[in-house]
């Protein structure tokens, strides 16, 4: 004990105690854990396969590859390479940074940097949540926990996406944005240029993010003031943004029909429509998603219209709106996004939650908040069908068959249901109760027509 209390006496410690370096150290170990999470996902699908050459994995990435190399031997071309049908300024990207190097040694290059934008969005993150007053170090791990896992952030590094690179710009430019609001800080051109610079160059990565633009642009312009003289500084920045990311259409216009046509945005829509929803995973047919596409599409256009004209809400409750409506009525991007929408619509939380000294006041005193985040854990950990089926045979008997190929619907559904009745009992207003009633009974519409399906087509059951 003597020798104990003497190591703790030692002037050179208090020293390293004293460092502000370390002791930043000190009060960030909590991220630790859900960084390792992040690199655990990341690792698990080279051990699912047993191998470390990933031949049968390119897929998203190797669009952006090709599409990197074909700009640095013919930029007018770009749209041949199949299934990009990315804005430009992507392949200009790919062409600098990780196309001139050999395919396998990009592809480690690009999937390391995946792992470093996944810890990243974990610290910025983390910065949100203390801006936002979260003084407790637990509850913060809490949302970064969540944030970190699942099989959603598995598909991002089992399909070689780069959707953690735009999840983290986003986050970034959302972090300055409260930053800047919290500490009364003026924005000068210069904030405008970066937030707009990387937020446009995201939406090229990932088209429908084109939906969460406008809901950033409104934080800066509000309507009345549309017409203000003050403002054309920040359109004329914007128009300058777009076209310098886009020069590519001024210097060959031919890619401009290219980008529209049937490699382009046309077949973006389509194929996202039938693909990239949560319904996806339980193989419903193509003519299920055609309804409903029209009418959801719509839907998420009236509530981005309304979050736009709100004045009440702040900046990160429309953006946690827009994500919780983008994973039911967003076919085109609710399941392509699916990872940073259910992150984004944690933040709808931070205003409801009651932060309490101890953990199982925590629990006793926001028991509603807590049935959702079950049924949100529910939904990045469930395992594959095929995996419950192998352990578990008695799930391919009806009707278990039925509800475990629906649990994604099932658990999607409880999930928006019980956050949209959590803010109307906290809010009491019109707009929320509106859109909860919306929600359930889209939802529900939703839930009927799938178990209908199933019940009806042939070798479902």
């Amino acid at each position: 004990m003597k020798i104990l209390e003497k190591i703790k006496e030692s002037p050179y410690l208090k020293k390293i105690n004293e460092n502000r370096y370390f002791k930043k150290i000190k009060e960030n170990l909590y991220l630790i854990i859900p960084s390792a999470c992040v690199t655990f996902w990341a690792i698990y699908y080279f051990l699912k396969i047993g191998h470390w050459v990933p031949w049968d994995r390119y897929l998203d990435f190797g669009f952006f590859y090709d599409a990197g190399q074909q700009f640095l031997t013919d930029p007018s071309k770009i749209y041949e390479i199949s299934e990009f049908y990315y804005l430009p300024i992507a392949a200009v990207f790919f062409a600098f940074t990780i196309s001139p190097f050999p395919l396998y040694v990009s592809f480690y290059t690009f999937y390391i940097l995946n792992i470093i934008m996944g810890i990243l969005i974990v610290i910025e993150f983390n910065k949100i949540l203390k801006l936002l007053n979260f003084e407790k170090k637990y509850i913060r791990f809490l949302f970064l926990f969540l944030i970190s896992n699942g099989w959603f952030l598995h598909r991002v590094f089992t399909f070689s996406q780069t959707k953690l690179i735009v999840g983290y710009i986003i986050v970034f430019i959302l972090r300055r944005e409260i930053e800047y609001r919290v500490f009364e800080k003026e924005k000068t051109l210069r904030f405008y240029f970066v937030n707009y610079f990387l937020l446009f160059f995201a939406i090229s990565m990932a088209l429908p993010l084109i939906f969460m633009a406008f809901i950033f642009i409104s934080n800066d312009i509000h309507l009345k003031e549309i017409f203000k003289k003050s403002n054309v500084r920040i359109y004329l920045l914007i128009v300058t943004i777009l076209l310098l990311q886009n020069i590519l259409f001024i210097i060959y216009p031919s890619l401009i029909f290219d980008f529209l046509g049937q490699s382009g945005i046309e077949w973006s829509l389509k194929h996202r429509s039938v693909a990239n929803s949560a319904f996806y995973l339980i193989g419903l047919p193509e003519d299920f998603f055609t309804k409903l596409l029209n009418s959801s599409t719509i839907i998420l256009v009236i509530i981005t219209c309304l979050l736009i004209i709100d004045k009440k809400l702040s900046l990160e409750l429309k953006i946690g709106y827009f994500s919780l409506s983008s994973l039911f009525f967003g076919y085109f991007s609710g399941f392509m996004l699916g990872q940073m929408n259910l992150m984004l619509s944690l933040l709808l939380y931070v205003p409801l939650l009651k932060k309490e000294d101890r953990f199982i006041d925590l629990i006793k005193n926001n028991k509603l908040i807590l049935i959702s985040i079950l049924f949100y854990l529910g939904i990045i950990f469930i395992l594959p069908i095929e995996t419950i089926n192998k352990y578990l045979p008695i799930t391919m008997e009806f009707p278990l068959n039925l509800i475990f190929r629906l649990r994604y619907v099932i658990l999607f559904c409880g999930y928006g249901i019980m956050t949209v009745i959590i803010l109307f009992i906290h809010y009491k207003d019109i707009e929320n109760f509106a859109f909860a009633i919306l929600i359930i009974i889209y939802e529900f519409i939703v839930l009927v027509c799938t178990t209908q399906l199933f019940l009806t087509t042939p070798g479902f059951i």
